[in-house]
This record gives C-alpha cells, sequence and structure tokens, in this order.
C-alpha cells in the first residue's frame, strides 16, 4: 500500500472570534449548512487519499483529522469554514440530510454517496450534504433536551426535504440497528421528506442481483429490524431517542413505518430501474420480474400478475423461450396462491406439451401443477403427478438435493390431503431426517418439513405430538431467524392453533395477539398472512362462545379480504366463519346472505372437488333445516352427500349428512325414506367408528325408533335390544338412559305379543325403580300403570 502520506490540512485553523450567525455557534441550534460532495472527494485527497484512509471509520476521521482542524475554534468544520473569507463559499444550505452509521469505513461513505450522486444525475459541486462529521461541532457533543429532538431536530430535517441512507453492508445493514438513524428515518416520515438510499456500486450490484435472485431475501432484511434494541454510542441520546419513540409512536408503530418507508422505497428504485431500461426491452423486463416478485411479496397479486405476463410477452418477441418457461412457471405458482387453480393448471399443461422442455424446467412446471391439483381436490391426478415430480427430481439430483426433498414433501402433503396420513408421515420422516443429514438442522426446509408434520398431527388429533413439534420448530427459528421473520411468525399461528384444541385458552388467545401484532408490523395489515391470524383469533372467540368480540375481528377481515384478494379460498372460509357468528347472534338474515354470497363465489371461482364448495352448501343447508324450510334445505344436503361420496373417503361429514337428511325427510313426513338414510348412516358409522362408539349407537336409536314408530316392530327389535345392552354396559342399570331403553323394549314386547318376554323386562325395571326411588313394589306398580294409560293414550 506505500507509505503512509502526512496529515495535511486544507486550510489554516481559524482565530478565535466574536461572533457567528446562530445557527452555527448556538448549541441548541440545529445548524442545516452543509458541504458540496466535490468538497468530500477533495478532503479525501487532502487528507492522504484513498490509500491513507483505507480501513478508518467515520470515527477515526473524527479524531485525526476533523477536530484538529477545529480544535482552535471548539465549532463544526462549516462553520470553521464560514468564517473566513476563502473558504464562506463553500459553506451553503444544505438539501440532503446524509444518514450513516459512525462505525462504517469513511470510504464506503464517500463511494456510496458517490454512486448515488452518479446514479441520480446530480452535479457533485451542487449537491450540497448535511453531513453530521462536518456540519455538527465534534467539540459540544453534550446531551440536547428533550425537546430539541421534537422541535429544532425535526424542523431543520423539514428544512432540507431529504434523507440519504447509506445502507451498508447489504446483507446485514448496520443504520437499521443503530437508534440514531432510525430516528433520523422517523423525522424523514414525520416531516413528509423524500427518502433515499445510497449504497457502494459492489453493494449495490449485490443488493440488485439478490432482487432479482429472491426479494424474501430484502424481507429477511428488514424482519431484523427492532427499534426497541437499537443502540446508539452516547447512552443519553439513545435515552432521549427511546423516550421521543415510546411517547410519540411506540416501537411497534415505529417498526411499522420503518418497514412502510422501505418498502416504499424498494417499490420506487425498481420502477426507476424500468424506467431507465426503455431502450432495453430485455434489461427492462428483468427489472420487471423483480419487481413483480416484490409484489407478490407484499400481497399485491393483480400487480405482480401484471408485471409477470408483461415480461413473458416481451421475452415471446426477442426468442427468449427459457426465460419465457421461467417466468410462467412462476406465474403459474403465483395464479396457485390467488386461487386461480384452474389457470395454472392450463399454463403447467401448456408448458409441459412442449417438446424438448429441459428437464429442470419440466419439474419446475410440474411441482406448480402437483400443488395446483391438491388445491383443486382432484386426488387421482395429484397423486401422479406429485408422484411423477418426486422421480424426476431423484433421476436428475439424487435423493439428499434440496428440490428432490421439496418434491418428496410436496408429494406428503399430496398424501395428506387426500386422507393417507401414514404414507404422509413416512415420507416426511424420511425427508427431515435426510434434510437433518445433508443441510444441518436449522436449515429452512427442515423447518417447513416439521412444521407440516406437526400440522398434520393437528388435523389427526394427535395434538400433544404437534405442540412438541411446533414448540421444537418455534425454538429453532428464534434463535436462527428471531421473532419476526416469517416463518417464525408462521409457527407461532400454527402453535395458537394447538393450544385451542387443548383448551389452552389464554395461552392461545396471547399467540393469536402477538402473530396479529407482530404480522401488522412486518408485513403490513393487509397481508394474507396477518389477515390469517385475524381469522384465527375470531375463530377462536368462536369456539369460546365469545361472539361479541368475533364478530368486528371477523367482519374486518372479511372486508380486508375482499379488497385484497377479492373471490378467494380464504375470502370463502371468512365469510363462512362470520354467517355462522350472525347465526349464532341470531341475525340468521345476514347469516344467509353471506352463506349465499360464499356458495356463489365458491362456484365461481372454485372446482367441483373443491372442499371448501360444500361447506358452504352445509352452512345454507343447517340454517333452512333449523328454520323449518326443508325444501330450500333439501337440495343443498343431497348435493354435498354426492360430493363427498365422489371425492372424500368414508369420513364423519358424510355420516353427519346422511343423518341429516333421514332427520329432514322424518321432518317432511317421508318416513321410509328418512329410516333409509338412518340405515345407511349406521353401516357408515359402524364401519367407521366401530359398532359400539356413542355415535354409532345414537343413530342406531334413531333408525330402531323410527322403525318402531312406523309399525316395524319385528325388525326393530334386534336394535332396540343392542341399545339397552349398551347402556348397561356404559352406563350401568340406575341410569336414565338404561331406564328408557328398557322401557321401549317393555313396549315393544308388548306390541310384539312376547307376553313372557314383557314381564321378564317389566319386573326388571321395577327392581330397577325400587332401588332409585326407595318405594315398596306396590307403589312402583301404581306409577308404571300410569305412564303406560298415559303413553296409551298419546
Amino acid at each position: 500500500m506505500g507509505p503512509r502520506k502526512p496529515m495535511v490540512q486544507c486550510f489554516p485553523p481559524l482565530s478565535p472570534f466574536q461572533s457567528i450567525n446562530e445557527p452555527l455557534s448556538d448549541p441548541n441550534a440545529m445548524s442545516t449548512l452543509g458541504l458540496p460532495f466535490s468538497h468530500f472527494k477533495h478532503l479525501v485527497e487532502a487528507w492522504g487519499g484513498r490509500s491513507a484512509l483505507t480501513g478508518k471509520t467515520t470515527t477515526d476521521i473524527c479524531f485525526e483529522f476533523v477536530k484538529p482542524m477545529t480544535t482552535a475554534t471548539g465549532l463544526s468544520l462549516c462553520a470553521h469554514y464560514k468564517s473566513t473569507h476563502s473558504t464562506s463559499q463553500l459553506v451553503q444550505e444544505s438539501q440532503w440530510f446524509i444518514s450513516h452509521a459512525w462505525m462504517y469505513p469513511f470510504l464506503t461513505v464517500i463511494d456510496a454517496l458517490q454512486h448515488w450522486i452518479t446514479e441520480n444525475n446530480l452535479d457533485e459541486s451542487t449537491t450540497i450534504l448535511w453531513f453530521d462529521l462536518f456540519s455538527n461541532s465534534q467539540h459540544n457533543t453534550a446531551a440536547k433536551p428533550f425537546h430539541w429532538w421534537q422541535t429544532t431536530f425535526l424542523t431543520a430535517i423539514k428544512k432540507m426535504k431529504n434523507v440519504v441512507m447509506i445502507l451498508e453492508p447489504v446483507h446485514d445493514p448496520i443504520p437499521l440497528k443503530r437508534a440514531w438513524c432510525i430516528f433520523e428515518l422517523y423525522a424523514c416520515i414525520k416531516t413528509s421528506s423524500e427518502f433515499h438510499v445510497a449504497m457502494a456500486p459492489t453493494q449495490a450490484s449485490k443488493f440488485l442481483e439478490s432482487l432479482k435472485r429472491d426479494p424474501a431475501e430484502f424481507y429477511n432484511l428488514l424482519a431484523a429490524v427492532n427499534t426497541e434494541t437499537a443502540q446508539a454510542t452516547n447512552p443519553a441520546d439513545l435515552a432521549k431517542i427511546s423516550q421521543i419513540v415510546r411517547e410519540e409512536v411506540g416501537y411497534i408503530e415505529m417498526d411499522r413505518m420503518v418497514f412502510r418507508v422501505f418498502n416504499e422505497w424498494i417499490v420506487k428504485r425498481l420502477q426507476d430501474l424500468v424506467d431507465a431500461s426503455d431502450s432495453d426491452a430485455l434489461l427492462g423486463a428483468s427489472w420487471k420480474y423483480a419487481l413483480g416478485r416484490i409484489f407478490k411479496a407484499r400481497n399485491e397479486y393483480e400487480k405482480a400478475i401484471l408485471l409477470y405476463q408483461d415480461c413473458i410477452a416481451t421475452w415471446k418477441e426477442n426468442g427468449e423461450e427459457g426465460e419465457v418457461i421461467v417466468a410462467s412457471i412462476a406465474l403459474g405458482s403465483l395464479l396457485n396462491d390467488t386461487g386461480k387453480w384452474k389457470e395454472s393448471v392450463e399454463m403447467m399443461d401448456s408448458i409441459l406439451e412442449r417438446d424438448n422442455l429441459p428437464q429442470e424446467l419440466e419439474l419446475g412446471a410440474k411441482a406448480v401443477l402437483g400443488l395446483a391439483l391438491i388445491k383443486q381436490g382432484q386426488a387421482e391426478r395429484a397423486l401422479s403427478v406429485n408422484e411423477s415430480c418426486f422421480q424426476l427430481a431423484s433421476e436428475l439430483f439424487g435423493p439428499k438435493h434440496e428440490r428432490t426433498l421439496m418434491a418428496q414433501n410436496n408429494l406428503a402433503l399430496c398424501y395428506s390431503s387426500f386422507s393417507r396420513e401414514q404414507e404422509a408421515l413416512k415420507l416426511y420422516e424420511s425427508s427431515t431426517a435426510l434434510l437433518e443429514e445433508t443441510f444441518g438442522p436449522d436449515h429452512n426446509l427442515v423447518h417447513t418439513t416439521l412444521s407440516n408434520v406437526a400440522q398434520l398431527k393437528l388435523r389427526m388429533g394427535a395434538f400433544n405430538e404437534a405442540e412438541t413439534l411446533f414448540t421444537r420448530i418455534l425454538d429453532k427459528q428464534m434463535r436462527v431467524f428471531g421473532l419476526k421473520h416469517s416463518q417464525t411468525l408462521s409457527t407461532m399461528n400454527s402453535l395458537g392453533g394447538v393450544y385451542q384444541a387443548l383448551q389452552r385458552w389464554e395461552e392461545a388467545e396471547s399467540m393469536f395477539k402477538q402473530c396479529i401484532q407482530e404480522r401488522t408490523v412486518f408485513l403490513g395489515e393487509n397481508h394474507a398472512d396477518t389477515l390469517n391470524s385475524m381469522h384465527n383469533l375470531g375463530h377462536f372467540y368462536v369456539a369460546q362462545n365469545r361472539l361479541q368480540e368475533a364478530e368486528p375481528i371477523l367482519r374486518s377481515c372479511l372486508e380486508k379480504l375482499k379488497a385484497t384478494l377479492g373471490k378467494h379460498v380464504s375470502t370463502l372460509i371468512t365469510m363462512n366463519a362470520l354467517g355462522d357468528v350472525m347465526e349464532k347472534l341470531g341475525n340468521e338474515e345476514e347469516a344467509e346472505q353471506l352463506y349465499l354470497m360464499a356458495t356463489s363465489a365458491g362456484q365461481d371461482i372454485l372446482p367441483e372437488s373443491h372442499p371448501q364448495t360444500y361447506i358452504s352448501w352445509t352452512n345454507l343447508a343447517l340454517l333452512y333445516y333449523t328454520q323449518n324450510r326443508l325444501r330450500e334445505a333439501e337440495p343443498f344436503l343431497v348435493m354435498n352427500l354426492e360430493f363427498h361420496m365422489k371425492y372424500s373417503p368414508l369420513n364423519k361429514t358424510r355420516c353427519l349428512l346422511l343423518e341429516t337428511l333421514g332427520m329432514l325427510y322424518e321432518k317432511a313426513g317421508l318416513h321410509s325414506v328418512a329410516s333409509d338414510y338412518y340405515l345407511q348412516c349406521l353401516n357408515a358409522r359402524r364401519e367407521l367408528q366401530g359398532a359400539n362408539h356413542e355415535d354409532t349407537m345414537a343413530t342406531l336409536e334413531r333408525y330402531a325408533k323410527r322403525l318402531f314408530k312406523d309399525g316395524d316392530f319385528a325388525k326393530s327389535e334386534p336394535y332396540l335390544t343392542q341399545l339397552l345392552e349398551y347402556h348397561r354396559e356404559t352406563r350401568g342399570s340406575q341410569d336414565f338412559k338404561t331406564i328408557d331403553a328398557l322401557q321401549d323394549v317393555i313396549l315393544l314386547h308388548e306390541k310384539l305379543g312376547n307376553a313372557e318376554e314383557r314381564e321378564k323386562f317389566n319386573e326388571e325395571l321395577i327392581q330397577i325403580l325400587m332401588i332409585r326411588t326407595g318405594r315398596d313394589r306396590d307403589a312402583v306398580l301404581v306409577v308404571l300403570e300410569k305412564n303406560r294409560l298415559k303413553n296409551a293414550t298419546n
């Protein structure tokens, strides 16, 4: 690097003076005067050039150069210059406030500003920068009074109108952890000033390439923002800044403001790059693609779709077939996210029909197609495509490659979606072991796989196992990512659901509320994940019958879903949930309207095989049934049953539908039809839940009593006898249910003319009642005779 040059003073030290304008001499004022960037570069040369300054931080420059230059006056460098004729013309009103961290290498700051000025076509000699090293006195660093921060500082920022933040290093920017920088950003927002970001060329290049590669990296960067833990060199400054943040906005709102301003900046930055690429269609398309991915991450799906479509058109016009296919696969994935599964399937089928399609692109298209088919409920084809995808990935990359393991997880998801839980668990266990062996226990895919297993356990009712898994995942994610990472919050949201299932109400409520709070800060109040947490909190209140609290949350959630996603499956789920709340609150008219809207929207966007289709039918049918609107309830129940017969394996919902149809036809006086549905339900429950399950026996009782009422006494006899034996074994002979069943059997044998059997069971009843009531035999006989006469009259 050569010998270090001696320190050179640009100008001689000033003699003491009597008066300088107040902003320069008053320590409680804040000067808005600065220096042109061209003079920054002059100072670099005057202080020995780049070789002499390499590795020195801004703090080093302060102590080695600035303070010695200004010792005689104790003023800022700007004040120092202003007081002498030969240099006063350099000092001018600043247009740009520079926010930076003093621990940065000074040359990094210079390079970042140079790059920013060049990119924005600014003139170095007329771009006047407020840089605290030069604009503030480095001799008077006493803590400012509280009101100074709230008034003087904000007034100065407002006067300059622009804040430029030096953002380095790109993977972990220091300013986002420094209290001063965050407060400067707050001042920018508070005064409606323009926000800009400057990076050194190499860092800017890395940052933009990362945006092209994966915009999630940008949001992971912002996830690290936590104003409450920001640091400052001067403890007094930190205390004052923290006090202002707490009293004026609070830490949570401050985090939200930081996130929002960076969100706006990144969109503007990419849009500027798009606009600057008018003469280069392919370069413009690459920036549009990156911008589209940012919009996707922001949940602004329609904007993202339009940008993707525009990119595809440009690349198609220019013969860039590889780019067309890659972008089309990404568009298909986005269509999956927006519930447009039919369009996604058609697009992926079109790609897969191409001749000579590279196998890696075939794999990508099959992965998107497989997920779309799962969402559509097309079990047979979904299984075929996901199995093919897994096989292809294994052939291309081997069993331990990330893409193979992702395909394996998708296949496991497919199995779990179509009630093949044990096969899904085996695949998940296999992929977890391979992932941990290959990438280590903290890899994202390990967390994702374990989360899928936990979700499956939760659906299977294994709540304690689900809790153990989610807790393990959350501990890892808190250590690796921190609280505000999207994956951490997703796990917290799921763990809240486990607590709810375990009836640990306080823990569940606390978890859901924390998720809403953090997701609102990190993602925004209208993001799909935030709204998912809102829905879960509303559902939690419903489970506790706290309907007055559930209603406004679900209503707000629904309005935001309609505004952001439109006709989407998440919108329909919340619409049905709000309908349920309104029905329970007695507002059946609004409940019906909500169910009808959900049904209509579902017909527009969902395939016939999607499970959400039948949920709206069920809600409408049950509402009509309770209102005795049997003709209106019947078609929805029948369609629902047909759906389950066609698309679902035998499950409890099918049993419930069979029983409800039986009850409906019984209510309508169609007794033989009712009896037929009860028998179907009984056989289904025996197969699914077992002959002695309480649900099975409840259906058996309905069927047996229907046969009895229809006068088919002989056919009802084995069922009523079985019911009596069940109650004897499970409840004991003294239970009311057993007594009722015994009386039914006695009456049955009376109808059948079986005097001997009747007397046997009647004697058993007399003995039970004598024990229960403490009365003698004659008194019990009198009561039984009265009951017999009463029943005969009825």
